[in-house]
């Protein structure tokens, strides 16, 4: 009876935000992801991963296909400065952006997401595990799924793509004028930025 009336006592799951991207996301399958990208580009993206602390955020042109299907030419960087920590050989935590190089691009909605690499999690599955507790806890947050990623048409492993939490975001999770993002900077710099 205890169990029953805690259940009964829970929140409700937080909202998704309104767009078609449920087909980005989801933990019921794994997407294929493919990026053709410049060698030199790659080979910078990959000095800038090993980077301790840079906060640096170059973007490269790279040519995206989703589950086979072309999308077009996209923007990747190397994402965040503590994800940088994760970049492990090839495997490189990525930020894409549709519309940075193809203005208006989209998938599903969506300007961009986030592709971790999870080389310190040997399972793969605890990044998307721990978004999908908060939801269920009724807290706000993004969305995951996952993605068999191919750069240059070399196998890369298994990420976990993540919503951005940006201005879209934000403004489809809460009430106009609500909500307030903070982006963690680091040491290096100040200790919060809001937007």
């Amino acid at each position: 009876m205890l169990l029953l009336a805690i259940a009964c006592s829970a929140p409700d799951p937080a909202p998704a935000p309104v767009e078609t991207a449920h087909a980005v996301f989801g933990e019921d399958r794994v997407h294929a992801a493919s990026l053709v990208v410049a060698d030199a580009d790659w080979e910078a993206l990959r000095t800038l991963a090993a980077t301790r602390g840079s906060i640096r955020k170059t973007w490269f042109e790279a040519d995206l296909e989703w589950d086979g299907e072309p999308v077009g030419r996209v923007g990747i960087r190397v994402k965040g400065q503590s994800k940088r920590l994760e970049a492990v050989g090839e495997s490189i935590p990525l930020k894409v952006d549709f519309d940075r190089f193809t203005e208006g691009l989209r998938i599903h909605g969506l300007e961009g997401l986030a592709l971790h690499s999870t080389p310190v999690d040997p399972t793969g599955i605890r990044e998307a595990l721990a978004y999908a507790a908060w939801r269920e806890a009724g807290v706000p947050t993004a969305r995951t799924g996952f993605v068999a990623l191919t750069v240059n048409g070399r196998a890369l492993g298994t990420y976990v793509s993540v919503e951005s939490l940006d201005e879209h975001w934000l403004a489809a999770t809460f009430p106009p004028g609500d909500g307030v993002l903070y982006e963690p900077v680091g040491t290096l710099g100040p200790p919060l930025t809001a937007r």
